[in-house]
């Protein structure tokens, strides 16, 4: 018996492959994932444009073509069990990259014999564009690139015109980047590095030039080449974008060596400048979703900072935020060099503060979720109490005092973390998990509406079975 399937995610995995087959794979697991984000009342267009869809579609094309086992090992209605596993579209792109890894690099080195390869431009400095005409042609890129675009998933396609795959080759003739242009709708619709990764940003600026001297109609993805599209569907290279630029949907400048961006700049999705060189964000910034900058070299957020939803500065040369601060979602300060959380905080999310050298926790910050403060140098919590919206991790706190109530709505963790003072009413909503520790029961009104769990029992929960074993051997040491 079929599963139903959602219209709407068929249509938009049907743009990333024209094989029905191939869309009906794509569904079982891609479009699973997708289903649970639209039920969630998220955006899944978004989610699904986040990440580069076409390694999963060439993956599973290349499986069918060569009949791999997997793919006859279903369950009752007929669906691969192994693309039943993924859990996110982060795994299954892990999950494609590798196979295709691997078969590229079982196929043999091919000689390249006079008409399989033409050039198409001379970019200059001994750098080239050859176009690639033939099977053996298409495998050989696919060893010494190890992609998918050889082993028979072009072939056919080439022949007859449908695509075109170019090859930035080096004054050697080694390749650094492979293009697909499809010639029916003047488009580029993938630019790969080696291992499907985005280009290194030498051969992203020779890939800009060829492309500057082509009249292509859309590039799919500019930003793997340093190209930004603004709203109006104008391309300005990261290396001068202009005041005012805004952004329809998310901007992911991450791992660019940016060290500034431009004044008014208005993202309408996320704003992801992880592991960049920028220090300040922008006057004028409007962010609508959220701001991702983890190892990056921010040192600063101004109070007028622009961005709506979430704040991750994690890892970041970040000493202090200002007073008054208001998240509304998720804020992670986790491995910074902050020394106190700013008076009148309020996260509606989760605060993340691990690792950190924070000694104080104010009476005034307001925490709606998860409260992690593992690893890091709390003290003492200021005022009389203490609300937890989710869970509180308290692990390798050394002595903290705590205030006279505190109330934790889910449940607790608290490992190699003792009580100094305080906590003379404890309200745990669910389990609480403790370990070298010197909690008692005794001398305090203590509630729990789950268990208390010490090391030896916390190994047989279902709890603690059901957590990731790296996140289980944190908080309980190694699992039996």
């Amino acid at each position: 018996m079929a599963v139903e399937q959602d219209s709407e995610i068929v249509d938009f995995l049907s743009t990333f492959t024209e094989d029905a087959e191939v869309v009906r794979l794509l569904y079982h697991c891609v479009g699973r994932i997708l289903l649970k984000i639209k039920n969630s009342k998220r955006n899944w267009r978004e989610a699904g444009l986040a990440v580069d869809l076409k390694d999963a579609a060439d993956w599973l094309e290349v499986a069918l073509l060569h009949k791999e086992d997997w793919l006859f090992k279903v369950d009752e209605h007929g669906r691969p069990k192994k693309l039943l596993k993924f859990a996110d579209l982060d795994g299954i792109l892990k999950e494609a990259n590798k196979a295709m890894i691997k078969r590229a690099v079982q196929t043999p080195v091919i000689r390249i014999d006079e008409g399989e390869e033409v050039l198409e431009q001379v970019l200059g400095s001994g750098w080239y564009m050859v176009r690639l005409l033939t099977p053996r042609a298409l495998d050989n890129e696919s060893f010494e690139m190890q992609h998918c675009v050889g082993h028979g998933t072009y072939d056919t396609r080439v022949a007859n015109g449908q695509v075109v795959i170019l090859s930035l080759r080096d004054p050697h003739n080694k390749p650094h980047v492979t293009i697909e242009v499809d010639t029916r709708t003047n488009s580029v619709v993938q630019i790969r590095g080696k291992q499907n990764a985005r280009p290194k940003a030498e051969y992203a600026r020779r890939v800009r030039q060829f492309i500057r001297d082509r009249d292509y109609d859309s590039i799919y993805r500019p930003i793997e080449i340093g190209l930004v599209v603004d709203e109006m569907g104008k391309a300005h290279s990261i290396d001068n974008l202009p005041e005012g630029l805004a952004i329809k949907g998310n901007l992911d400048l991450s791992e660019y060596a940016l060290t500034a961006l431009p004044a008014f700049l208005e993202v309408r999705g996320d704003l992801k400048i992880a592991g960049s060189a920028i220090r300040d964000l922008p006057r004028g910034l409007r962010v609508t979703g959220s701001l991702l900058a983890t190892k990056s070299r921010l040192e600063r957020l101004p109070v007028d900072h622009g961005i709506a939803r979430s704040i991750d500065v994690s890892s970041t040369m970040i000493t202090e935020l200002p007073d008054g601060l208001e998240v509304d979602g998720d804020l992670d300060i986790s491995d910074t060099m902050m020394r106190r959380l700013p008076e009148d905080l309020v996260v509606t999310g989760h605060l993340k503060m691990e690792s950190t050298d924070i000694p104080v926790f104010p009476a005034s910050a307001v925490i709606g979720l998860n409260l992690f403060l593992s690893g890091s140098g709390i003290r003492r919590f200021e005022g009389n109490s203490l609300y937890v919206g989710g869970c509180l991790m308290m692990n390798n706190c050394g002595r903290v005092h705590f205030p006279e109530r505190v109330t934790v709505e889910r449940a607790m963790f608290m490992e190699k973390t003792e009580i100094a003072s305080g906590a003379k009413v404890f309200e745990v909503g669910g389990n609480f998990y403790c370990q070298n520790s010197n909690f008692t029961t005794q001398s305090r009104k203590f509630r729990a509406r789950g268990r208390v769990i010490d090391r030896r029992e916390a190994r047989t929960t279902e709890f603690a079975l059901a957590m990731p074993l790296a996140q289980f051997e944190r908080q309980f040491g190694v699992r039996d």
